[in-house]
């Protein structure tokens, strides 16, 4: 995380003319950066179209990763996904469709990474957040209890009713090693249309 943190979100773009794009044709390279996520986006947009036009469509692409971010987010009391982290166990959490998605998309990269990648450490992630900003690491008892908040198997997913249920109280969700390719995925997708 750490790292991720410090790394620059790269989206390279190349907006292709109906008639394409040469070495000697008359486009521009535009550079735009915003930091969002805890990290820095860098848009690289390559077009002949007028400047001002170029900047709205990088605007509103960043509006993009920040809408994701504004809900997406465990750093924000605001967000939905912190919503949820302080939500009650054994209480249906209403889901709206964008979190549902993220989580179902999760599910499935948590089965074919073996179990590697976890939207459910939240727990594990508060935990060193404030062993950091303390300088102590967590005791034993802490610990283990993080952990076994951190899984999966203590959410319950109701596609048809769109609700998500924690079995155990201390379980939040960590959406910080997918949210940021979701939020790239969605610029290049509105980036390619404008």
């Amino acid at each position: 995380m750490k790292l991720l943190n410090r790394a620059i979100l790269r989206l390279s773009l190349i907006l292709l003319t109906a008639i394409g794009f040469s070495e000697n044709s008359n486009a521009k390279i535009y550079s735009y950066t915003h930091a969002c996520m805890g990290t820095e986006f860098k848009l690289l947009i390559h077009s002949k179209k007028p400047a001002q036009e170029v900047n709205e469509v990088a605007l509103s692409a960043f509006t993009l990763a920040d809408k994701i971010d504004n809900k997406f987010s465990d750093y924000s009391a605001e967000s939905e996904v912190s919503k949820f982290n302080e939500f009650e166990a054994n209480i249906p959490f209403k889901l709206s469709l964008d979190l549902l998605d993220l989580l179902i998309t999760s599910k499935q990269f948590h089965t074919k990474t073996n179990y590697a990648f976890e939207p459910a450490s939240g727990a594990l992630t508060r935990l060193w957040r404030l062993s950091k900003r303390t300088g102590t690491s967590p005791n034993g008892e802490d610990l283990a209890s993080a952990i076994e908040a951190s899984s999966t198997n203590n959410l319950l997913i109701d596609k048809k009713n769109k609700t998500l249920t924690k079995t155990n109280k201390l379980t939040r969700l960590d959406f910080g090693g997918i949210a940021k390719g979701l939020a790239a995925d969605k610029m290049m997708r509105h980036l390619k249309k404008k």
